[in-house]
């Protein structure tokens, strides 16, 4: 958002902009509509009598005569018909069961029972006491300080502070 943009203006320009796009998506789909009608006017009819033929055994000459194993026939699988329309459910492998693990029992020894905890007891609230009068005075007033007059300015410097005396003999 721009900083001088006022912020309903920019909520309203964000509705404007998700509703040209949904008109957008509405427009893109019409032509499906009119296309799925005529898909499903136009699917065969299921009640139709479904008529399948299986197909013939096929058999496979062996390579060579000296094989001791029957011939392979290929026979095919049960398919659907009219009135059953889907294939058999596949061979399922159930796999045994294996040791079951017992669960562990816990046998209870003698212990000792519960015991009764007596009910806490209620206790006196400390009462008001007074405290003893003090001999401390009270407080005086004292005046607050005035305000002093400054003295005028002047040309003259302040007197120049020596400061301490510095001399080379040693101090007993």
């Amino acid at each position: 958002m721009r900083p001088s943009e006022d912020p309903i203006a920019a909520v309203e320009r964000r509705r404007n902009q998700i509703r040209v796009v949904l008109f957008l998506i509405i427009l893109f789909t019409l032509p499906f509509y009119p296309l799925g009608v005529w898909l499903w006017l136009s699917a065969p009819d299921s009640e139709a009598q479904v008529t399948l033929t299986e197909a013939p055994t096929e058999t496979i000459p062996p390579l060579d005569n000296t094989a001791t194993e029957p011939p392979e026939t290929n026979t095919p699988r049960p398919s659907s018909t009219a009135a059953n329309p889907l294939d058999p459910t596949p061979l399922q492998i159930v796999p045994l069961p294996t040791r079951q693990v017992q669960p562990t029992i816990f046998i209870p020894t003698a212990t000792t029972g519960p015991t009764i905890t007596p009910r806490p007891t209620n206790t006196l609230l400390p009462t008001f006491t007074p405290l003893p009068p003090s001999n401390t005075p009270r407080p005086t007033n004292t005046p607050l300080p005035t305000a002093t007059p400054l003295p005028p300015p002047s040309d003259t410097p302040p007197p120049a502070d020596p400061g301490p005396e510095i001399t080379s003999e040693a101090q007993p």
